[in-house]
C-alpha cells in the first residue's frame, strides 16, 4: 500500500490506513530501524532469529483494517504476534494492565522492564531486528501517476522521500492483493490442492505465463513442484538466448498448441556449453 498525493491516488485506495492507525504511526515509530511497515507475518517470523527478536509491522485484519502488531520469537519453534489496542482515549496497549500515550514508549517499557506481553505467551522484547538497508518503507513511497501496465502488473510514476531529500523514482505493482492475509499467489488461485499438486481452471490458465509452463500443466491443468524444474530450464534457455523470449515467433496460443500436440522442444543455443546443459 502506498501513500496518496495531490497528483493522483493510491495505488490500493481500498486500503487507506483508518485513522487510528495514521495516528500511531508517528516520526519517531516511522523512522524507526526496527519499524518494516506493511509486511506479511512469514516474512517477519523469517527474521526473528533467537529468543526475543521483535519487530514492529503494520498488518491486515480481515475486514480491511490495517493495525500495528509486534511480533516476537518466544522459543525456537513458536513466534506470537501481538496486536496493539488503542481506548477512547488514543492510549495504547498490548494488556489492558499497562498503557502508554505512545506505541514508542510501550515498547520502550516491555523492552527495559523485561515484563512479558501477555502471561499465557511469556514472550519479552530482547532484541529489535532492524529493517534491511535495501528495505524501503511504503510510508515513504508517494504515488503521483500511472505510467503503464501489462498483464499482471502496473508501473507508476512516484516520489521517493529519504533522509537524503526528494527524487523520482518508477513503481511496479501487482494486479490483484499483494499484502495482507492472502499469502496465496495472486495470479493463480486453484479450486482444490493435494500435497504437492494443484488443479487449475481453465480461465486460470489463460491468465499465467504460458512460455514457462510444464508440458502437463499446459494439458492437464495439473501443476507441482516439479513444475518449476521446467520453468528454471526455460530461465537457463533465456540466460543462454541473451535474454530474448521463449518460443520465438509464437503465441501463447501456438505455444501451447505445439507443445501439447506435437511435444515440441527448444532447441538450446549454440553458445551453450555441454557443462552448463548437465
Amino acid at each position: 500500500k502506498f501513500k496518496k498525493t495531490k497528483e493522483g491516488a493510491s495505488v490500493e485506495d481500498k486500503k487507506d490506513e483508518t485513522k487510528d492507525d495514521e495516528g500511531s504511526i508517528t516520526d519517531d515509530i516511522r523512522n524507526a530501524d526496527f519499524y518494516h511497515g506493511l509486511i506479511p507475518k512469514t516474512d517477519a517470523e523469517a527474521l526473528l532469529k533467537k529468543e526475543g527478536d521483535f519487530v514492529l509491522r503494520k498488518t491486515e485484519h480481515n475486514t480491511g483494517v490495517i493495525l500495528l502488531c509486534i511480533s516476537v520469537r518466544v522459543d525456537a519453534e513458536k513466534v506470537k504476534h501481538f496486536v496493539i489496542n488503542t481506548d477512547a482515549a488514543k492510549n495504547y496497549f498490548i494488556d489492558v494492565a499497562h498503557k502508554e500515550t505512545t506505541v514508542s514508549n510501550l515498547i520502550n517499557f516491555y523492552k527495559t522492564t523485561k515484563n512479558p506481553l501477555s502471561a499465557a505467551s511469556g514472550a519479552k522484547l530482547r532484541k529489535a531486528v532492524e529493517r534491511p538497508p535495501w528495505a524501503i518503507n511504503h510510508d515513504a513511497i508517494f504515488i503521483m501517476k500511472k505510467l503503464g501496465q501489462g498483464a499482471f502488473g502496473e508501473v507508476y510514476l512516484a516520489e521517493y522521500v529519504s533522509e537524503k531529500g526528494r527524487e523520482k523514482v518508477a513503481v511496479k505493482t501487482m494486479k490483484g492483493e499483494v499484502y495482507g492475509s492472502h499469502e496465496s499467489d495472486p495470479s493463480i488461485d486453484p479450486p482444490r490442492m493435494s500435497d504437492d499438486k494443484a488443479i487449475l481452471h481453465d480461465d486460470t490458465l489463460e491468465k499465467v505465463p504460458v512460455k514457462w509452463l510444464a508440458p502437463e500443466t499446459l494439458q492437464d491443468r495439473i501443476y507441482s513442484l516439479k513444475s518449476d524444474v521446467w520453468a528454471f530450464g526455460v530461465l537457463v534457455w533465456e540466460i543462454y538466448s541473451n535474454g530474448a523470449e521463449p518460443y520465438p515467433g509464437l503465441s501463447r496460443l501456438q505455444t501451447r498448441a505445439k507443445i501439447v500436440l506435437t511435444d515440441y522442444r527448444m532447441k538450446m543455443p549454440d553458445v551453450s556449453t555441454a557443462d552448463g546443459l548437465r
